[in-house]
């Protein structure tokens, strides 16, 4: 997308019938917020991608477009790293979160490490989006780690013991979804998968007979695996 584009967006707005039956039309410079996310909008939309989170990412990098215009009075072709950087910090260290309840117990909460990460991603796409250098060039300069280094949280193995106390558990109960629950326990222990995408499994995914399932990963990318003949 060319710079000329991006300088001459424009929302068409209609004033009526002239009077040789002619539609007027007057041109009205965008708001840069809404400029530069419905040109974000309409480049996602282009490439095939779901409506709902194009209106997701919308909504998140409208903070971001926010701090450029009403912060920096700069659009984001125009940002340097120093910007970007400041962009960042009150994002770590001066945004509060937007859950109300968490502003109202914990004054001095800051956004989480998840939700920062979050945004970091989407503003790094929408530059990749637009084929514009900003971010990249950001990246090169930043000398300090823009994440936070966490510890991982280790998750212990279960035995077989234990899993077949588990199985048993579950097959003693009382629940009336206690087959579906043994059935997606066995299905998480012989195959690996994640929890989400057994929940998400359907009838016509599975083969019973040859004990294969069709498992779809958030990309919608298929592939198979095989439970053992004990399920």
């Amino acid at each position: 997308m060319s710079k000329k584009v991006l300088k001459n967006t424009f929302k068409i707005e209609f004033l009526g019938n002239g009077s040789n039956d002619k539609i007027y039309a007057e041109k009205i410079p965008m708001n840069p917020i809404n400029k530069w996310n419905d040109i974000y909008r309409s480049e996602r939309l282009g490439s095939g991608i779901n409506h709902s989170t194009i209106q997701n990412e919308s909504s998140i990098l409208a903070v971001f477009l926010s701090f450029c215009d009403e912060e920096l009075h700069k659009e984001p072709n125009t940002l340097t790293s120093a910007d970007l950087k400041k962009f960042f910090y009150y994002l770590r260290y001066v945004r509060k979160p937007n859950n109300s309840k968490i502003k109202n117990k914990l004054q001095n909460e800051r956004i989480s490490e998840k939700a920062f990460k979050i945004y970091y991603t989407l503003v790094k796409k929408f530059y990749a989006t637009l084929n514009l250098e900003n971010f990249k060039q950001f990246e090169k300069e930043c000398q300090t780690p823009i994440f936070r280094k966490t510890r991982p949280n280790p998750h212990d193995a279960i035995t077989s013991e234990e899993f077949n106390k588990i199985i048993n558990e579950i097959e003693n109960s009382d629940s009336s979804t206690k087959i579906r629950n043994i059935l997606a326990f066995r299905l998480l222990w012989d195959t690996g998968a994640r929890i989400s995408e057994i929940i998400k499994l359907r009838y016509k995914d599975c083969d019973f007979e040859k004990g294969r399932f069709n498992i779809s990963n958030t990309n919608r990318e298929i592939r198979t695996v095989v439970c053992s003949k004990e399920l």
